[in-house]
């Protein structure tokens, strides 16, 4: 993602605010292809018409509820009141109902805490979806001054691609993942094993071929049969990835706890940590920051990605990113930086607790490690003082019980989704005092949160969605706060942010803070040096 898209310092009151539009549709896409991959990681999809017990969508992790074709007043019902995520089956032969229904759930939930809804298109259909689709956009795009109109990106959904029984071949080839990674369809959904082996074996011919395959991360990985098959799929424990599993019939409490069980005994087989290759690492540099970036739930292996990108511009040290799924693994990182991702944060949180990493977060933070906690890992990090009954209300969306309490601040949980214009604030050296502010294009956002009652006395706030591009400073602005900063009152206190947004930008910004903190530990340590050498020398003397 390129930093030059923004205002320049010196820019003029009249100038207009020149907006990016390759830029604005990267960043649609990349956000598109966020929202997915949170809905992944060990979870499960439900047909709407699976009724099941609210201890079973727990035991399953279910982020997301399919509305097929032709579903009538249960999807309608769906539309109306979300359980989770809610995704639509495409109808090509009814293409204008079903793009209707799109807007008017974006209206309808265009000022709730609703998720946004996601697209579901069988292979065949892709083509018909687009056109069909675009005609859709340009139609609204055309009504923008009609008053409670909600904008064409409400039209522009995060879309799987589901691949029949036995398609596969014609379907999966290299040229589909150029969709992918080109934005056009942001996950693929199987219906037997064999399909599944060809989609994981396509996919990393076509990654080992792309110019820096290091910097690609695995689409998302669906697979649909009965649940007695995908138990036995998990019980085989393949090399094949699969990211959520969904079932077509309705799973039993009985079983629902079996899928649970297994998921975790396999996140806790491991006992070594996934270090992912970082092209940008220098050889001789003295310094290396570790990396632990909690690999449970969602977006975790996008998010490392972009971390390994912002590496690029750091030149005070090496960044090593390692994924991280059980206790004992955080433990053998033995992490200087733990990054919480995007996902669901209650069910990250509950799975951290029984893999045991809860206890080294804490032990950890307690050490003084850095923390960046993004999107569904801001919620972790919420304030835990505001946790009783009466006002957890305050945040909205949020799951009690489910906070390390590291940043006084609350939240309202998918508030935000689709690019954002971001004022965050700078240091521009390595000069505290010297901040400044900059605005930075259409950053995704993924259902992700805004933060308010921030503490002012304890946190800084460090990014604000932007509503005017002449804001001087972050108090300048009036936008929702999406970036916050624990105060730092002495120089060993470490760096320990919290965002909305989990892009390139957010990264960049974070290790450049752990530079400067980096830089400030070694002035203290040559003043500490040299205090005790004049001591030494009045020993002496």
């Amino acid at each position: 993602m390129s930093e030059e898209s923004t205002l320049d310092d010196n820019i003029e009151p009249d100038v207009p605010f020149v907006i990016d539009e390759d830029l604005a549709r990267r960043n649609q896409a990349t956000g598109k292809e966020l929202d997915i991959l949170c809905t992944g990681g060990n979870t499960t999809f439900l047909d709407v018409h699976r009724e099941v017990s609210q201890e079973v969508a727990n035991a399953l992790s279910v982020t997301a509820y399919i509305i097929p074709k032709r579903s009538g007043s249960i999807g309608t019902k769906e539309r109306k009141n979300p359980r989770e995520i809610a995704i639509g089956e495409y109808n090509p032969k009814q293409h204008t109902s079903y793009f209707k229904q799109v807007k008017q759930y974006g209206e309808t939930h265009a000022n709730d805490t609703a998720p946004r809804f996601f697209g579901m298109v069988n292979a065949s259909d892709l083509p018909h979806f687009l056109q069909k689709q675009a005609l859709a956009m340009a139609k609204l795009a055309g009504r923008q001054e009609e008053e409670g109109t909600v904008s064409p990106q409400a039209l522009d959904l995060p879309l799987f691609t589901m691949v029949s029984a036995g398609t596969a071949k014609e379907y999966v080839s290299k040229p589909f993942f150029n969709n992918v990674t080109n934005g056009v369809t942001h996950g693929i959904i199987t219906q037997n094993t064999d399909d599944a082996e060809r989609v994981n074996s396509v996919w990393n011919e076509y990654r080992e071929d792309l110019a820096r395959p290091e910097l690609h991360a695995r689409p998302f990985m669906g697979l649909q049969m009965p649940t007695d098959d995908l138990i036995a799929f998990l019980l085989k424990n393949t090399d094949i990835q699969v990211d959520t599993i969904i079932p077509t019939d309705t799973p039993t409490l009985e079983q629902a706890k079996r899928i649970h069980e297994l998921r975790i005994g396999k996140m806790k087989k491991q006992k070594t940590a996934t270090m992912l290759e970082n092209p940008f690492s220098v050889e001789g540099r003295t310094t290396t920051q570790k990396v632990a970036v909690i690999n449970v739930q969602g977006s975790a292996r996008k998010d490392a990605i972009a971390l390994l990108e912002a590496s690029e511009g750091i030149d005070d040290f090496n960044v090593e990113v390692h994924l991280v799924e059980n206790g004992v693994q955080m433990k053998g990182v033995e992490p200087d930086i733990i990054v919480f991702p995007g996902g669901w944060h209650k069910m990250q949180f509950d799975n951290q607790k029984e893999l045991g990493i809860n206890d080294e977060i804490v032990s950890e933070i307690r050490s003084g490690v850095h923390v960046l906690a993004l999107c569904a890992g801001s919620i972790q990090t919420r304030t835990a003082a505001r946790e009783d009954l009466l006002y957890e209300s305050q945040s909205d969306g949020c799951a009690p019980g489910t906070t390390f309490g590291l940043g006084g601040y609350s939240v309202i949980n998918n508030a935000l989704s689709n690019p954002h214009h971001i004022l965050c604030k700078l240091h521009r050296s390595y000069n505290p005092n010297d901040k400044k502010v900059r605005i930075f294009q259409n950053i995704p956002l993924s259902n992700a949160p805004y933060f308010y009652d921030v503490d002012r006395d304890t946190m800084d706030i460090i990014a604000r969605l932007s509503t005017s591009p002449w804001a001087e400073s972050i108090d300048d602005e009036d936008g929702h706060v999406v970036g916050v900063k624990v105060k730092q009152k002495r120089g060993v206190d470490p760096v320990q942010i919290a965002a909305s947004f989990h892009d390139k930008i957010i990264f960049t910004l974070f290790l450049h803070e752990v530079a400067l903190w980096q830089e400030e530990a070694r002035h203290n340590k040559k003043m500490n040096d040299l205090k005790r050498s004049f001591q030494d020398r009045e020993w002496d003397l």
